[in-house]
């Protein structure tokens, strides 16, 4: 979708960088984090109203690791700001290699934009506000 956005065009050799592919893999796990850390609480909520599972990263990280709430939450953090290190790295060795506007460069470009987006969303959605609200 974010290609077809951006009217971004890979070949399907551009489309099988290994370097690429590492950053497509980056983008949805810090995707994944972020929705998980402003979502817990809703998705708490909604276990304790309707007794639904909780599938959250936050909660994962609480039981594998043996921590409180707030370490998973950091943990999770943590998790996202070297997701996002590791994303500059590898774009940073694309623009070394393809140059600043090539379509590899402008597609980590829009997928680097969504992911400030998804933050920004994942944080002032009204699904994620709503146990604040009750």
């Amino acid at each position: 979708m974010i290609r077809f956005a951006g009217s971004i065009h890979l070949t399907s050799h551009q489309g099988q960088d290994p370097i690429l592919k590492c950053i497509v893999d980056l983008w949805a796990k810090h995707r994944v984090i972020v929705k998980d850390l402003f979502s817990y609480e809703k998705d708490c909520l909604e276990h304790e109203v309707n007794d639904s599972a909780i599938f959250n990263a936050i909660q994962v990280l609480q039981r594998e690791l043996n921590v409180s709430l707030a370490t998973a939450k950091e943990a999770a953090r943590n998790i996202q700001l070297e997701t996002e290190r590791e994303m500059h790295g590898l774009y940073k060795e694309i623009l070394g290699r393809t140059g600043t506007y090539s379509p590899e460069a402008r597609y980590v470009r829009a997928l680097v934009e969504s992911l400030a987006g998804n933050v920004f969303y994942s944080s002032t959605a009204e699904r994620n506000a709503m146990p604040l609200l009750a």
